[in-house]
């Protein structure tokens, strides 16, 4: 038999849209007494741990992201565009992230150690290390800024976009500071 918790907590790891909460609570509990309960639980739930988000992502040419458990470059050209394409938006990213930026931050930038669990809806995550397939399901879409070269690595995005599921919206190439070339690939699903 499964129990109460194993249900929720199973519909709500799936994602699963489920219509008339009102059924489920008759088939699993007997009666209709939960269903507003529970269909407020859903929806809470369901606006954080299903919602979709943004990740942008730093790679070099062989998707290297961190060697050593540190980045592998950074460049404050790409960090003043990420800064512009969240325009107000929320920006998630751990501590460590954090600091590539000057202070004072704006007040959309938030940092937390599990800031890909804590993104809400169209929110933006900026991502530096691995893993990101357990947030596959979560993703709309995906940056990458690709630094024109390859760097030592010990970690890769373990994300590739492209066909099936994942479309090129769009692709320029900048002049960063320490490089000279990056190319910035935004990919929708």
């Amino acid at each position: 038999m499964i129990s109460y918790n194993e249900t929720i907590y199973g519909a709500f790891e799936n994602c699963k849209v489920i219509s008339d909460i009102s059924k489920i609570s008759r088939l699993k509990f007997g009666f209709n007494g939960r269903a507003p309960v529970l269909h407020r639980c859903f929806s809470f739930y369901a606006e954080r741990r299903c919602s979709r988000m943004t990740a942008i992502v730093c790679v070099d040419e062989a998707w290297g992201m961190a060697f050593h458990g540190r980045r592998q470059s950074r460049d404050r050209a790409v960090c003043a565009r990420i800064l512009e394409d969240a325009a107000g938006r929320r920006l998630w990213m751990s501590r460590d992230t954090l600091r590539l930026f000057e202070a004072p931050y704006p007040e959309y930038l938030t940092a937390a150690e599990d800031f890909l669990a804590q993104a809400g809806p169209g929110e933006l995550c900026f991502v530096e290390e691995p893993p990101l397939l357990p947030w596959l399901a979560r993703l709309e879409g995906l940056v990458l800024y690709r630094w024109n070269r390859r760097y030592p690595a010990d970690a890769w995005l373990d994300v590739r976009p492209g066909p099936p599921g994942w479309t090129l919206a769009r692709r320029e190439e900048f002049s960063g500071h320490s490089h000279e070339r990056i190319t910035k690939e935004v990919y929708t699903r």
